[in-house]
């Protein structure tokens, strides 16, 4: 959502017409992008917490009284795989909607690249 939104943000802000602006349009502009990373931010921690809590809460084995052994359901091997990746690329996200976050913050709006 992020690299959805402040690209043209950012694109409109300083090039509006046929010219580059030294200025955004809004003065408000970083304002603007580091609460887009920080509403994803809080989405990509959120969506990272609920897979935690999906993954700790398949880890409770009910013990099999025959054999003392943990039985393991059928599914429960995949539910758990798809709670690790969940946790996974929440972290992977996470850290790059940190990196965008702060390319919005430290890099000045409407600069010139060379």
């Amino acid at each position: 959502m992020q690299m959805a939104l402040t690209p043209p943000i950012a694109a409109y802000a300083c090039y509006p017409h046929q010219f580059p602006l030294p200025v955004p349009l809004w003065p408000g502009l970083t304002a603007i992008l580091a609460a887009i990373g920080l509403v994803c931010l809080g989405g990509a921690l959120f969506s990272g917490y609920i897979a935690l809590a999906s993954w700790q809460s398949l880890g409770r084995y009910s013990k099999d009284t025959s054999n003392g052994q943990p039985s393991i359901q059928e599914d429960e091997g995949q539910a758990r795989f798809l709670a690790m990746l969940g946790m996974m690329s929440s972290f992977v996200f996470t850290i790059a909607i940190l990196f965008n976050t702060f390319a919005v913050l430290l890099i000045r709006s409407c600069s010139a690249w060379l």
